[in-house]
């Protein structure tokens, strides 16, 4: 039963960020009086299909993503038809193309706003207190929220570890006690046979539900705080500090087992429900920033042609540019399939190692 939950958890991720997406595209481009030749949900051979006023809305039988077929943007098709996207307003053109990445951002904040109605936002709790360590001394307890440690606020448990242990003198943390927020400020310490430093608490992983206007403050901070962290990570990559071999970049294969073992277990409880709503949200949140990148084939290319056209004021040749978008293609293609050998060689290697 759990097998197949994971199935559908990876069909609903997939599935839910890619559609969301693609209908971005297409309901922009249906506002702006585009023509759109066809939206499909899913790939491969149509299950049901239907043409209504010129357009073609088809389920595919692959239910993994979506697709638009815009005007304009067809390979060998006339780019300035009548109702073609080259014809429109730079606003209708830009805002067309950005929409599917801001689709993946509503659709993120959606889930995490739902995720602190129904289960809660993830904390950061307290749980054993060393005996004679600078935290008991400072009379921290058992069940105390962190929210607040030193600089970051609502900090996850690895960044109250990274920020104590980075701490070269006295740290201040703000505790959340009975309704009410304690500050307090002490100095870390080394332990015995530890190099690292430390206040001598245990972190205790939580969720908390919040109501309404909470959950939509918390939720767009967690869309903040999350698409500031995936930009320093690709900070990390693009400068050499993250290789691709870490395995700290995974691909498809990689995602989908993620997925599939987080789905298993989200009818388990609420705080693996949490985590699956969670790691949902992240992934869409990836989809869309990955999709901003200005690389050839992706919605930040032709966003970049656009805005490059607008200052110049005179269209690219649109061949170039569709050759340029094909080579971008491939070479992404060809990335993620690097990306996903990577993904199969981290797992066989552990299985080589337990012989």
């Amino acid at each position: 039963m759990e097998q197949l939950i994971g199935v559908i958890g990876v069909v609903l991720v997939f599935g839910a960020i890619i559609a969301v997406h693609e209908f971005g595209h297409f309901i922009f481009a249906k506002m702006s009086k585009m023509g759109v030749h066809e939206f499909s949900l899913g790939f491969g051979p149509a299950l049901w299909k239907r043409e209504y006023h010129g357009t073609l809305y088809a389920l595919r039988c692959i239910p993994l993503g979506g697709y638009v077929r815009i005007a304009g943007m067809e390979p060998g098709e006339d780019a300035y038809q009548a109702d073609g996207f080259e014809t429109k307003s730079f606003l209708a053109k830009f805002s067309t193309l950005l929409a599917g990445v801001f689709m993946n951002f509503a659709l993120a904040l959606i889930v995490l706003i739902i995720m602190g109605l129904s289960v809660g936002f993830p904390i950061t709790r307290i749980g054993e207190v060393l005996d004679k360590s600078p935290a008991q001394y400072a009379g921290l307890q058992r069940g105390d929220v962190l929210v607040r440690v030193g600089g970051t606020r609502d900090p996850a448990p690895d960044e109250t570890s990274d920020t104590i242990s980075n701490s070269k003198h006295s740290v201040l943390l703000v505790i959340e006690r009975q309704g009410n927020r304690i500050p307090i400020r002490l100095t870390p310490v080394r332990f015995p046979g530890d190099n690292a430093l430390h206040i001598g608490i245990t972190i205790e992983p939580a969720f908390q539900k919040t109501p309404p206007g909470q959950a939509i403050t918390r939720g767009v901070a967690s869309v903040y705080s999350s698409t500031s962290k995936m930009l320093g990570g690709l900070w990390l990559l693009i400068t050499g500090h993250i290789s691709f071999s870490s395995g700290q970049v995974m691909g498809p294969p990689g995602i989908i087992h993620i997925i599939d073992l987080v789905s298993q277990q989200a009818l388990r409880s609420k705080i693996h429900m949490a985590k699956f709503l969670l790691l949902f949200a992240l992934i869409s949140m990836n989809v869309g920033l990955i999709n901003l990148l200005p690389f050839p084939a992706l919605d930040g290319s032709r966003l970049l042609f656009l805005v490059v056209e607008k200052i110049i004021r005179r269209p690219f040749n649109k061949q170039i540019e569709a050759i340029v978008h094909t080579v971008g293609l491939a070479l992404l293609l060809g990335f993620i399939v690097y990306i996903s050998i990577l993904d199969i060689i981290h797992w066989i290697h552990p299985l080589k190692g337990a012989h």
